[in-house]
């Protein structure tokens, strides 16, 4: 008998099905890992599909593990990993976690793994996504001096990106906005950030807010239509700087008018 384990998209969701997947003890061959929602998850025949709820000390626990035995290097691929929209996400940090544990620090250079290469490809996709944003996020200015960033990101960038601001502007209060998830990482001056599931009416009022700074973003969009030079633009080399989907909420990209639809062609091809 096959036991596919489904769990959560998130961190807790899936490091707490690491979890149980030693803790039920139907054996690893035995045993997938599955992220609830993926289109591509398909129902198999003779399978027992147990649902998992998140725990976070169980969670937690297999993260201090992984951080002991193996090292830092280790712990944060496998989290960025688990920050990917891969499908196959869960069952690769499942199947390299059961090598890591054998095989400690040395685990990053077992390359004849699928497992091992798989999760440092999405380590890999993550951290450049990562990246790109901590130079593409856009702050506006709301009611109460709130700094509020929005993006519209493929993995689940927040809790990564998060940490950079709060050392950049440590005086400031300011809350990041992934509206594709509706999670926002919320700082105040003086303490660590807050990690949060935004309501819909907190969504309605940040929407409402982003609304009225319209006037603030078309100065800014006047601003760099005016700095331009048309005969130097090379749309091309802008494209592969910064790909379509990650323009969503930036202003000085909205002057060209982009529609909903040349975005959404960019996303479906990876731009």
């Amino acid at each position: 008998m096959k036991y596919v384990l489904q769990c959560e998209d998130s961190i807790e969701g899936i490091f707490s099905a690491v979890y149980a997947a030693w803790e039920l003890k139907y054996g690893h061959e035995n045993t997938e890992l599955q992220v609830f929602g993926f289109k591509n998850s398909n129902i198999e025949l003779f399978c027992n599909y147990i649902s998992l709820d998140p725990d976070a000390e169980k969670a937690q626990k297999v993260l201090n593990t992984i951080r002991r035995i193996c090292s830092d290097m280790v712990y944060e691929a496998l989290f960025r990993a688990a920050c990917s929209d891969a499908a196959d996400k869960a069952d690769a940090i499942y199947r390299y976690i059961q090598t890591a544990l054998r095989m400690g620090s040395k685990v990053r250079n077992h390359l004849t793994d699928p497992a091992v290469v798989r999760v440092m490809e999405l380590s890999r996709a993550v951290g450049n996504a990562e990246h790109h944003y901590l130079g593409f996020l856009r702050f506006i200015e709301i009611p109460g001096n709130i700094l509020l960033a929005r993006f519209a990101p493929k993995p689940r960038l927040t809790e990564l990106i998060i940490p950079h601001f709060v050392d950049r502007f440590p005086e400031e209060r300011f809350v990041i906005w992934d509206t594709v998830r509706n999670e926002a990482g919320v700082h105040v001056p003086g303490q660590t950030y807050l990690m949060m599931k935004l309501t819909e009416g907190q969504v309605a009022m940040l929407q409402q807010y982003a609304e009225d700074n319209m006037e603030a973003e078309q100065l800014w969009k006047t601003f760099v239509e005016n700095i331009s030079i048309k005969e130097r633009e090379n749309k091309k080399l802008q494209q592969n700087n910064i790909p379509l989907h990650f323009r969503t909420y930036m202003p000085e990209f909205q002057h060209n008018g982009l529609p909903k639809a040349i975005l959404q062609k960019g996303e479906e091809h990876g731009e």
